[in-house]
């Protein structure tokens, strides 16, 4: 049963008649009692009014032979209240109804309530006597007729019923339909949109059960919306920032080709392998930078040994420092951080390459890794600061930015590798923060990690 619709009705259809059938066996049971208890109220009045009818002198009645209807009745008596009775008086019939038999309705003559099998027919009996004047009345109604008119009050009950839920059915689907006019509004519109059309779905007339959902999905489509564009501009970017080096890849490869000596082909060549060696590093960069765009989930973080891992990154980078004559020197102590191991290595690349490409032949670059604790809170503070050139202050807030450089910084940047620091320290819950680098000159950058810590420890610590 997929259709909502339809299971609303069904829903609340059963519900009713649910409700409805208890409803009918309670009243069913209550007219049968209140029908059961106005029959034996009836035959109980009818026999003691004919009881009190009676006249004083009971040997008049005996010396007057049976009659029929001696007392007087009301003429519709007997066919609206369905009772006949018989007057016995020290034995013998001195009256009774037309309808009623001559042998006694009861044998045993005793007073009170009794079901009789008169005639092959049920009837109810009730029975009432005056021993003083040796007088007794006995009235009774046929139970056939109690029965009828009780199956006629069912029937009538029963076909109101199924006409009143018919009507039912038929306005609560109605209704069931009007209310989901908006839900098919909205599947309307979805159904209309273009390929790549974000535009918000309309929530005008929507109830309010259902606007948090279409909010949700709005929300989602503006999400969307950033996603793609920001793949657009990553690629129109991309493309743009490709398209430099590899021009400049060839117009080095046609001066080598055209070189007079030896010595114009190797430098041409030199230069042709350093710019494949940027090209290189950028293309890195962007497969990086696009890894992390598409990431969403933290599943592959794990303990991780931060200051073993500073230490491997910092000795692949320990030849190229010795070629640029910069000092390396590394101040590290046992951290755990929670991570993922290659986003880490990326960080930490970019960090050092960044401080290598920025700092003078002679400088000097210190990375460290340590535990901090402020204001009761603990973490890992890597830093890597230089004695290079630095940043203006008015451009710390830019620097983070994809593919942004910094004005007159003298370097040729991919302007990709502070923003995947950034993006992978928001990933890892990790504070930046900026500042100067040694002795009052060059740059410095600090990535805060809150600091992970074994539960069993935690627990000791505790």
């Amino acid at each position: 049963m997929k259709s909502l619709r339809t299971r609303l009705l069904i829903a609340l259809m059963t519900s009713i008649l649910l409700f409805w059938s208890g409803w009918g066996l309670v009243m069913s049971w209550t007219m049968w009692r209140d029908r059961v208890g106005f029959v034996d109220r009836t035959l109980s009045v009818s026999a003691n009014l004919v009881l009190l009818s009676m006249p004083p002198n009971i040997e008049l009645l005996l010396a007057a032979p049976p009659v029929k209807r001696t007392v007087a009745t009301p003429p519709s008596f007997e066919s609206e209240v369905g009772v006949a009775f018989q007057v016995w008086v020290r034995g013998r019939n001195v009256m009774r109804s037309p309808d009623a038999a001559e042998t006694p309705m009861r044998a045993d003559f005793t007073d009170g309530y009794s079901r009789e099998q008169i005639g092959g027919e049920s009837f109810r009996v009730f029975a009432v006597s005056d021993p003083a004047r040796h007088i007794h009345v006995q009235v009774s109604r046929p139970l056939t007729r109690w029965q009828s008119d009780l199956w006629n009050a069912v029937q009538f009950a029963l076909l109101n019923t199924a006409v009143m839920l018919t009507l039912l059915g038929a306005t609560i689907w109605w209704v069931i339909r009007w209310s989901f006019r908006p839900v098919i509004a909205v599947h309307d519109a979805v159904q209309a949109k273009k390929a790549l059309d974000f535009s918000p779905l309309p929530l005008q007339g929507l109830p309010v059960e259902m606007r948090p959902l279409i909010e949700s999905f709005n929300r989602l489509l503006e999400r969307l919306h950033r996603a793609v564009e920001g793949e657009r501009r990553f690629i129109a970017d991309a493309a743009h920032e490709l398209r430099t080096p590899l021009a400049a890849l060839a117009a080095q490869a046609h001066v080598a080709q055209r070189a007079g000596s030896i010595a114009e082909k190797n430098e041409s060549l030199m230069q042709l392998a350093a710019g494949v060696d940027r090209t290189a590093r950028l293309s890195e960069q962007l497969l990086a930078l696009a890894r992390l765009d598409a990431a969403t989930d933290t599943e592959r973080h794990v303990p991780l040994e931060l200051s073993r891992l500073v230490e491997i990154v910092v000795r692949d980078f320990e030849s190229l420092a010795a070629r640029k004559g910069v000092q390396l020197s590394l101040i590290v102590e046992p951290c755990t951080v929670w991570g993922d191991t290659d986003e880490m290595g990326i960080l930490l690349r970019n960090l050092v390459d960044n401080a290598l490409r920025f700092t003078c032949d002679g400088g000097r670059i210190v990375i460290s890794c340590r535990r901090t604790n402020a204001k009761g809170v603990r973490g890992v503070c890597l830093r890597v600061a230089d004695d290079g050139p630095g940043i203006p202050a008015s451009e710390h807030a830019r620097i983070f930015e994809r593919f942004y450089r910094v004005p007159g910084a003298g370097q040729s940047g991919s302007g990709i590798g502070l923003s995947l620091v950034a993006r992978i320290a928001q990933t890892h819950d990790a504070r930046i923060e900026l500042g100067q680098g040694l002795r009052g000159r060059g740059f410095a950058i600090s990535v805060c990690f809150p600091e992970w810590l074994d539960p069993a420890d935690a627990l000791v610590r505790s």
